[in-house]
């Protein structure tokens, strides 16, 4: 029959995605805490974060860019533009820009932009503890550029540089991060789709300026008393190193109906891995929701009791495609995901793409 053969190719890609991830990589849980930059795991985009960590294996177009660079060599169009606004936990915010363009049929360039806003923090010190001192802002910025290329029509790569940088007004910490990707479409309607993406693979990174100075009091060879100041090293820190496979399949209802089940074992370096698994419902090119639920160990323990992470795995979203221009060969996307947390405010977030 034709739903047996569908299970048992969904079944294979699943299979070749957990034995090889498995058998490969582990989660370092004894290193957790001593990544820093963290911001390099959280996926900016409102479409693609919607659908957890399992979209990895068929993203393409601008969004590409986080979870597999390799999906930007199958944009839709010469030139995709994109934006999102992500409400994070508490008063934190995330703006995402970015766009990718054809070079010619084969290659594609892009440049993202992220910026973490944390908003106004009151200035303490042991003297003055009352926040009476005014007030910083802190600002966490990715800045990258990615190159994407497809070497046949099944198998695309790409290579993401990203400049990381960390902000207060005295202190400040910079490096370089490089993910690189792979992505393979098979079948007659590439309905099969496997994926491979290592990410954060980079610079270590340490914090430096006046912000860290430290005042104390000297007497000099007289017996006078003065003041010094001291600069307080910090220690350098590490990115954290990340790899996705990801497996996934098509099941083309009919010509506007399709259902998309998927899967993601994720491998990190300084915390627990996670098994993602997905869905999306596409309806011809108009619409496409989706929804995910990224496991890992404790993930059903409370927050002090073994959990590790504010999120708590469910993520969902949906967006939806319009035409416009006179020809109405161009199209613009409306995208919105959430994704749960306890005990801080779950994320949600809001975008729009142009394929011009």
């Amino acid at each position: 029959m034709k739903i047996s053969k569908y299970i048992t190719k969904t079944l294979s890609v699943v299979s070749l995605s957990l034995l090889a991830s498995v058998s490969t990589f582990a989660g370092n849980e004894q290193r957790a805490g001593q990544a820093g930059a963290g911001e390099l795991l959280i996926n900016p985009w409102a479409s693609s974060s919607g659908w957890g960590l399992a979209s990895a294996a068929g993203i393409r177009g601008v969004e590409a860019s986080h979870l597999n660079v390799a999906g930007m060599a199958r944009i839709t169009s010469q030139f995709e533009v994109g934006g999102s606004f992500t409400s994070w936990f508490s008063d934190i915010s995330i703006t995402n820009v970015g766009f990718a363009f054809r070079l010619n049929d084969e290659s594609v360039m892009g440049i993202s932009l992220m910026n973490m806003n944390f908003g106004d923090i009151l200035r303490t010190t042991t003297d003055n503890p009352g926040g009476s001192l005014g007030t910083f802002t802190p600002s966490y910025t990715i800045l990258g550029l990615q190159y994407s290329k497809s070497f046949t029509t099944s198998i695309s790569g790409g290579i993401n540089i990203k400049m990381v940088n960390e902000s207060t007004p005295e202190l400040s910490a910079s490096g370089v991060a490089v993910d690189v990707g792979v992505q393979y479409f098979t079948g007659d309607n590439d309905e099969i789709k496997f994926g491979i993406s290592l990410k954060n693979i980079g610079t270590k990174m340490s914090f430096s300026g006046d912000g860290d100075d430290i005042r104390l009091t000297n007497k000099s060879t007289t017996g006078s008393d003065f003041d010094q100041s001291y600069e307080y090293r910090a220690a350098e820190f590490e990115l954290p190193t990340q790899m996705i496979i990801s497996g996934s399949y098509d099941f083309l209802l009919d010509d506007k109906n399709r259902i998309t089940p998927s899967l993601a074992f994720v491998s990190n370096s300084f915390t627990k891995d996670n098994i993602s698994v997905g869905f999306e419902y596409g309806y011809d090119s108009m619409l496409k929701v989706h929804a995910a639920y990224d496991y890992q160990t404790d993930i059903f323990s409370d927050y002090d009791n073994g959990r590790t992470t504010a999120l708590t795995g469910l993520s969902a979203g949906l967006e939806m495609m319009l035409p416009f221009g006179v020809a109405k060969d161009k199209q613009i996307s409306l995208s919105y995901s959430y994704r749960s947390a306890d005990p801080l405010d779950a994320p949600n977030a809001i975008g729009i793409n142009l394929h011009l």
